[in-house]
């Protein structure tokens, strides 16, 4: 049995404790976590909590540290955003929330120290003092709304600094702050600070108690179960593929593996990110991690075929032709598959480890030997068979079978240069500060100058400024109390980049504050009392609520955000230590009209200085990542150009945020507007994510790879400058940029029509996919001809290894040109099915 299937069979077997079990971890291994990180914070909140549920006469320390404020329940909001799902994340949270206070406190320090006492009335300058101060408020909120910043330290730098920016102005109180550049250890702002550093190292030990939740441990279970998923499907597939049968059930296995294959290379890449605030960037932890970092780019091309073999190879016909081939060479694919395995197995084993010995590296030299010979011995029976069947040729009978085994040869070469990889040079982590690396990385202005951004620190700084105005000056007497921060710091807490759905998540914000508010309010009224009961009761309700709503967060998609919000708002009106006098709620209803007048200036700002609406907004977002697609299809089709510029992934991420901004349009209220095809534009996307791994498949084969100009393989330009193709790519881009004008169209139409109408009558275009029959006659000539071109079909199979003896001593299938024209016609056949499905979707928007 190969190594990696026998792992597999080991994880397959382990058996979860009691513990796991009675969290269902053995059933749904997310859930278990998830709501053990739940009652993990649970129980680290009750300890932020304890100097309000212990009585004074039994803590007396507890007591004087809230009196003295260098202790509040604002040490459970700390806690709250800083704890999250590995030890990493964690540190991480935690120094972007430090850096915030640390930021804050030190501003309010150089303000009082350039204007002590703040602003007061009838002093001399006190009208140049009130603006000079206001001046500074306006400019440190623009900052931090501007430049790159993480978002806690954003988000704690604002919500403290509007607090101490109010005081500065209040002349009625006294500050505590220092004053001429003093350092008051027993400060306001201190106290903050103090506040700050216990609920952000709370969540520090709490991630590392009982158990760490280390993202180097959730990097290394990620690496191994996407390094084994990429081997089951790749066996489960040649099982099929190369079976006497076409099974149902396997094939529609293997279409939820396509489906998951798409995006599963991208869950490792936020635990190699988290694990670097583990090591901090030392040691051999470090080098396991940049060892992740080869795997994660291995993995992505890997998944990239793989995706692009299942969606043009599942619904083969399994003809006679295609058993009695598949019946020679299988034998040989499942050996290559196996050997595969055992490298990878070697390779995994090498990242835990942290590097290479000597005997490690000799048995993977001695693996990769034996890999080579499996593919030689494949490629020559597959080249030798498809002769003898007269099959070496491009057809549709035999492209499909061409498509699997060159790829597999593929998947064997870069998982060789992959092991070599591995053992060489590891790549450096330097980032260039314009592209937001670094300390000087805030000010990148690649990031802080897009539209995007600018228009999120115009809608912030406004809102802020005007809830601030409000809250200074009050409103109507004492609904909104005047000097009054909270309006502010509300709409520092939510500020958001994002700008699709304003109403419905600006409602879900309002739904956690307040119900959280008047919850806690209400079980405070109940429950606080001070007797024995009632700290216990106090204790067990802060436990239970913070455990429902801390799972919410965590778990949910949806309510992530309301279930924190429910968490901050009732667990910080619960603890306010105990009462025995008859409970005031106006408390609660004054704090309930300072966040909803707070969230109502917000929601109102981003409504009327939103870019434009989701729905616009996705629409652009649609052509901006099908245009590239179009240049880059032209490119890569066209014999006029010989050579490429690098990959760099950017298509992927365009694609991405297109099927973010769909979901954002749907939650947009279209009032008169016809509803917004949600499933059509889903439909779309689903085509542009296939069409870029098909690209990208025909990039790899026919393409070398390089960080410069690649040139592309001379069969490769000879065959796309043949008539017959020419006639295809034109063909090909036109039907691309038909289905973008028709997906706008489509976007753009707000008026309600109904199809059942007499008068109905849908585009002419809409009705037929005969552009695609015309692309597929056009595919077929093509491949009649090319198998017959000499410029193309200049390499036999008994001169294969003497015309790579340089590059390898060993034959492959992807050195084949009837091979890899196979992979342009397999890839092309798909692409056209694709472009099909979209323009049949339209065709029923």
């Amino acid at each position: 049995m190969a190594l990696l299937a026998a792992k597999k069979k080991e994880d397959h077997d382990f058996e979860y404790g009691a513990f796991d079990k009675l969290f269902r971890k053995h059933i749904n291994q997310s859930f278990a976590e998830d709501l053990q990180l739940a009652f993990r914070a649970g129980a680290f909140i009750i300890v932020c909590a304890m100097p309000f549920l212990v009585p004074r006469t039994y803590c007396n320390i507890c007591y004087e540290v809230v009196r003295t404020r260098f202790y509040n329940s604002a040490s459970v909001v700390y806690f709250c955003f800083t704890l999250y799902k590995t030890t990493g994340d964690t540190i991480y949270f935690a120094y972007g929330g430090l850096m915030g206070t640390v930021i804050a406190v030190f501003n309010i320090w150089a303000l009082m120290g350039f204007f002590p006492g703040g602003y007061v009335p009838g002093t001399p300058n006190a009208e140049a003092t009130f603006w000079m101060i206001n001046a500074w408020g306006a400019v440190f909120v623009f900052l931090m709304l501007y430049l790159n910043l993480d978002g806690n330290t954003r988000v704690f730098g604002l919500t403290t600094f509007v607090w101490y920016w109010m005081a500065a102005l209040n002349h009625h109180v006294v500050t505590g702050f220092a004053h001429n550049f003093e350092i008051k250890l027993n400060g306001g702002a201190m106290g903050e600070l103090c506040c700050a550093a216990s609920g952000c190292g709370i969540a520090i030990v709490a991630s590392c108690l009982p158990t760490p939740l280390l993202a180097t441990y959730k990097m290394n279970g990620t690496g191994k179960f996407l390094v084994r998923k990429l081997h089951s499907v790749w066996s489960d597939f040649i099982e099929y593929y190369a079976g006497e049968d076409k099974n149902p059930y396997s094939q529609n296995v293997l279409g939820k593996d396509l489906a998951s294959l798409q995006s599963a290379s991208g869950t490792l890449a936020p635990f190699i990110t988290a694990s670097w605030y583990e090591c901090m960037g030392m040691g051999g932890a470090n080098r396991r991690r940049l060892m992740m970092k080869l795997l994660d780019a291995y993995l992505s091309e890997c998944f990239n075929r793989l995706s692009c073999v299942l969606s043009a190879c599942l619904n083969e016909d399994f003809d006679d032709t295609h058993d009695k081939l598949m019946k020679r060479v299988r034998p040989h694919m499942t050996e290559v598959i196996a050997k595969v395995g055992d490298l990878l197995s070697v390779c995994e084993d090498r990242i835990i480890a942290c590097g290479w010995d000597e005997e490690s590296t000799t048995t993977a030299a001695a693996m990769k030997e034996d890999l080579n010979k499996c593919v030689d011995a494949m490629t020559k029976e597959f080249l030798a068979a498809s002769k003898e069947m007269s099959l070496y040729h491009v057809s549709d009978s035999i492209a499909g079978e061409f498509l699997v085994g060159s790829n597999l040869c593929c998947w064997a070469r870069i998982t060789s240069e992959f092991c070599d990889n591995l053992q060489g040079e590891l790549p450096t982590e330097k980032t260039d500060w314009t592209a937001g690396g670094g300390t000087l990385g805030i000010f990148a202005p690649g990031i802080n100058n897009t539209p995007e951004n600018l228009n999120y620190v115009l809608r912030g700084w406004v809102s802020v400024m005007i809830a601030f105005y409000i809250g200074f000056n009050g409103v109507a007497g004492k609904m909104v109390k005047n000097y009054n921060a909270a309006l502010a710091s509300t709409i520092c807490v939510l500020l958001s980049k994002s700008v699709g759905g304003a109403i419905a998540a600006n409602l879900m914000r309002l739904q956690g504050v307040v119900l959280g508010t008047v919850i806690g309010q209400v079980a405070y009224a109940l429950l606080a009392w001070c007797v024995w009961w009632g700290y216990l009761s106090v204790t067990c309700f802060v436990y239970m609520w913070s455990c429902v709503t801390m799972y919410m967060y965590y778990h949910s998609d949806n309510y992530s955000t309301v279930g924190l919000l429910l968490s901050i708002f009732a667990n910080g009106a619960m603890l306010q230590g105990c009462s025995d006098e008859i409970f005031d709620p106006t408390i609660a209803y004054h704090g309930i009209i300072n966040t909803v007048s707070g969230i109502t200036i917000m929601a109102t700002m981003d409504l009327i200085l939103a870019p434009d609406r989701s729905s616009n907004m996705a629409m652009r977002c649609y052509k901006n990542a099908s245009e590239p697609l179009i240049v880059m299809a032209d490119e890569l089709f066209d014999s006029k150009v010989a050579t490429l510029a690098p990959r760099k992934g950017a298509i992927r991420g365009l694609i991405a945020k297109a099927n973010m901004m769909n979901t954002q349009a749907s939650l947009e209220p279209r009032f008169w507007r016809e509803d917004w095809p949600f499933a059509t534009y889903a439909a779309g996307c689903s085509a542009l994510t296939s069409l870029r791994f098909n690209m990208a498949t025909v990039d790899y084969a026919l393409v070398d790879p390089g960080s410069d100009a690649r040139p592309k393989a001379p069969h490769f330009i000879a065959g796309t400058k043949m008539e017959e193709f020419e006639a295809l790519r034109l063909h090909f881009k036109q039907q691309m940029e038909f289905i973008q004008d028709q997906m706008a169209k489509c976007l753009e139409n707000e008026v309600i029509v109904d199809v059942f109408e007499g008068d109905y009558v849908p585009e002419a275009s809409l009705k037929s996919t005969s552009e695609e029959q015309l692309m597929r006659n056009k595919l077929n000539e093509w491949a009649v001809a090319v198998s017959k071109n000499p410029e193309v079909i200049k390499q036999e199979e008994d001169t294969l290894e003497d015309t790579h003896v340089v590059k390898s001593r060993f034959a492959s299938l992807e050195d084949d040109p009837i091979a890899d024209m196979c992979i342009l016609y397999g890839c092309l056949e798909n692409m056209i099915t694709q472009l099909e499905t979209a323009h049949e979707a339209l065709a029923g928007a």
